[in-house]
């Protein structure tokens, strides 16, 4: 029973007045809206990516020097070599 009203909330979703609607766009205009915002979302996202990996070098500095400063840290403070 719970399947079948599953089912029919997501059909009911698509239907409107016994028509299936179409999930792609309709129109040249919605089509080039589409298109726009979908090179804007890759363009932000090649932006972000090309941010990420420019900053890879000083965050790997950072790392190492934490982790040196902790090993010596511990060096002296158990005198392990």
């Amino acid at each position: 029973m719970e399947l079948r009203l599953y089912w029919e909330v997501l059909t009911s979703i698509f239907i409107i007045d016994k028509e299936m609607v179409s999930c792609f766009p309709s129109t040249p205009k919605k089509l080039a809206m589409n298109v726009g915002c979908f090179i804007a979302g890759a363009a932000l996202f090649a932006v972000g990516v090309h941010i990420s990996y420019v900053n890879i070098g000083p965050q790997q500095a950072r790392i190492k020097a934490r982790n040196d400063f902790v090993k010596e840290r511990l060096r002296k403070k158990y005198g392990k070599p």
